[in-house]
């Protein structure tokens, strides 16, 4: 069987993901991912998703590296706040602007954000381009401006890792 480029770059997006939701990285866990990317595209048959951005390698390892770091710290604030009790968690939600304009980005932007432990996406407001950002610890302005600058920091990485290929396509700018 033939798999495309874009076809290819899924799934070893979908192995990723699929190896941060087990949070260890080990044979078994790879192969079974592996197994599960390949069952996922023979059963459903996923078309090759719209090719809209180019790659940039060495920024896709940094960009991956940085977010197992982010989720390596956020775990161990998490820890650390379940540890000390339900008096010391102070949660907020927070509007964000968003600069992407593209629905691919969008996506990435926000299933990076949700995927750190203590921090979600709770809604996106397409027409003012706003996240809307449930985290943990939020005690202040401080924390807050912290949790905005990882975003906008997050969006800039993915921005430069995917930038746009200059084809136009169907939804993908707004």
């Amino acid at each position: 069987m033939k798999i495309s480029a874009p076809r290819l770059a899924m799934a070893v997006w979908l192995l990723v993901i699929w190896v941060a939701l087990w949070s260890r990285v080990n044979l078994l866990v790879v192969l079974s991912g592996a197994l599960v990317v390949a069952l996922v595209y023979r059963v459903t048959r996923l078309p090759a998703p719209p090719q809209t951005h180019r790659v940039r390698p060495l920024e896709l390892a940094i960009t991956t590296g940085r977010f197992f770091a982010d989720l390596v710290a956020s775990s161990l604030v998490v820890a650390r706040l379940a540890l000390q009790g339900p008096q010391a968690v102070r949660a907020g939600i927070l509007q964000i602007p968003y600069r992407v304009r593209s629905s691919v980005l969008l996506i990435l932007l926000s299933n990076n954000i949700t995927l750190r432990p203590g921090s979600v996406v709770m809604e996106i407001d397409g027409g003012k381009s706003l996240l809307y950002v449930h985290g943990i610890p939020i005690r202040d302005q401080t924390d807050a401006q912290r949790v905005r600058a990882d975003v906008r920091d997050t969006e800039r990485r993915l921005m430069r890792t995917f930038p746009l290929s200059g084809r136009p396509t169907g939804g993908e700018g707004r």
